[in-house]
């Protein structure tokens, strides 16, 4: 099913859900975080995994791969530089939830904060200013 577009002016909800997918998956690591090279092993899985929901990449293959990667390893990894007491308080209530179909929602609506939507579109204008 498709629930994503990667036209030009319609990327950014893509963009919001690799977001939220590495938000999840740091929050399920803690506190053993994986290594950059796995991150990125990761982030290759995840474009084969949402290239089936999503349309119009054919043209644009490598710089779908190229936003899915660096998306998700940005996050994923930046989300380390918090303190051991911020990512206590972050994550701590995903631990409790083990299946990843109820916590992504969660975490889907965590990012709907106007702070967090700035940090997003802050990351994803900057991501489009150098493709």
């Amino acid at each position: 099913m498709v629930r994503y577009c990667f036209k030009e002016r319609r990327r950014y909800a893509l963009f919001a859900e690799i977001v939220a997918r590495a938000v999840l998956a740091v929050a399920r690591d803690f506190p053993r975080f994986v290594t950059h090279e796995e991150s990125v092993e990761r982030a290759s899985s995840l474009c084969d995994e949402l290239q089936q929901e999503t349309c119009c990449i054919k043209r644009a293959q490598g710089l779908y791969r190229q936003m899915v990667k660096s998306c998700y390893v940005s996050v994923y990894e930046s989300q380390q530089q918090a303190t051991e007491r911020e990512l206590v308080l972050r994550f701590a209530y995903f631990k409790a939830i083990p299946d990843d179909d109820v916590a992504l929602p969660i975490v889907r609506i965590g990012l709907e904060d106007a702070a967090a939507r700035a940090m997003i579109e802050a990351a994803y204008a900057q991501f489009f200013s150098f493709a």
